[in-house]
This record gives C-alpha cells, sequence and structure tokens, in this order.
C-alpha cells in the first residue's frame, strides 16, 4: 500500500472515533460518550433541563400491573431512581450493582427502577424471570418523568434525599462505592 494511502488510513481513524462518540454522546446511545461530550462542553453531569424537578411531589409512575403510583410516596427515607431498560447493557450491570447492595440498602433506601422500555410492563416481567435482578419497586417511568429529570441516556440514577428533595442525576453506571457515597451525602 503506498505511503499517502497509509497516511489517509491513519488520519481517518481518529475522525472517524471522534465523530462516533460525538453523534452517540449527544444522542444519549452511549452513556460513556455522553460523558465525554460533558466534559469536553464542560457541562456538569448534574446539569440538565432548568425546570428540572426539585422534589418527588406530584410525579407519578406505574406498576408492572398500570397502578398509578406517587413517587414522593417514598419520601421518609433516602430514594435513588434508576431510569433503564431491559436492553441496555450498562443499565443491567448497574442493576447487578445495586442487587449486590440489596443488603446494605433494604430498610435504610428506597430503590425505584424506572423503565424506560418502549415494549412496556411485559419486556420488564420478562426480564425480571430471565435474570432474577428485581428491586423493591419496579416500575414504568412515562416519558414525561425521563423528560422531566433530563435523562438522555441510561442508565440514569436520581438521588433524592429522606425530605424527598432532589440532590444529584448521574449518567451512566456507578460502583457501589460511588452508590454508596452518594447515599451518605443523602443522609
Amino acid at each position: 500500500m503506498p505511503i499517502g494511502k497509509t497516511a489517509l488510513l491513519i488520519a481517518a481513524v481518529p475522525v472517524a472515533l471522534v465523530s462516533y462518540v460525538g453523534i452517540a454522546g449527544t444522542t444519549g446511545f452511549c452513556p460513556m460518550c455522553t460523558g465525554i461530550v460533558n466534559s469536553v462542553l464542560g457541562r456538569d453531569s448534574n446539569s440538565g433541563p432548568l425546570n428540572r424537578p426539585e422534589a418527588l411531589t406530584g410525579l407519578t409512575a406505574t406498576t408492572l400491573s398500570g397502578e398509578t403510583v406517587a413517587l414522593d410516596s417514598f419520601v421518609g427515607q433516602p430514594v435513588i431512581l434508576d431510569f433503564w431498560a431491559t436492553w441496555c447493557g450498562p443499565c443491567k450491570t448497574q442493576r447487578g450493582i445495586l442487587a449486590e447492595l440489596e443488603g446494605e440498602l433494604k430498610g435504610n433506601v428506597h430503590v425505584v427502577a424506572l423503565s424506560v422500555d418502549s415494549k412496556g410492563p411485559s419486556a420488564v416481567q420478562d426480564h425480571i424471570a430471565r435474570t432474577g435482578h428485581s428491586t423493591e419497586n419496579e416500575l414504568m417511568a412515562p416519558n414525561s418523568l425521563a423528560q422531566a429529570f433530563g435523562v438522555s441516556s441510561i442508565p440514569t440514577l436520581v438521588f433524592v434525599d429522606a425530605t424527598g428533595k432532589v440532590r444529584k442525576v448521574v449518567e451512566g453506571v456507578q460502583s457501589a462505592d460511588n452508590l454508596r457515597r452518594e447515599i451518605a451525602q443523602l443522609k
């Protein structure tokens, strides 16, 4: 292969990579890419819509059987809202980490899984049956709820203190140690 063609191919790889990260990061397709884009643009990962809810008051989701649940019914203990989907690999990793912490969290923190699956509750029920990973509260998030919190990629975790005040919103998989640190700040 002539040197000119080799140089052109070598130059094309970074351009392709930057293009992928830019597109995947701004569309929310890739949580890691979103983090890179936010970092490059100087965005705080906690930034989002200007009208992001400050508390859980008035926000609802539905159970897998279709019943409406007021999210402020979890107030009294810290809450982690986990926006996820059954088809999302990083979401499955996050659910596994939350499952590992179940013993530590039970009775101290409400974990509320909010599926954004377009295939509905049956997709979530099938996923739980296959994997055995479920939280104490498996709910379906209406699009309006995900939009209110500025969810542009999943998983997205919303940390809420015991009074119901939204304290932090983070995108991407959080390690068990990161979760413990965030929870400690909610108490």
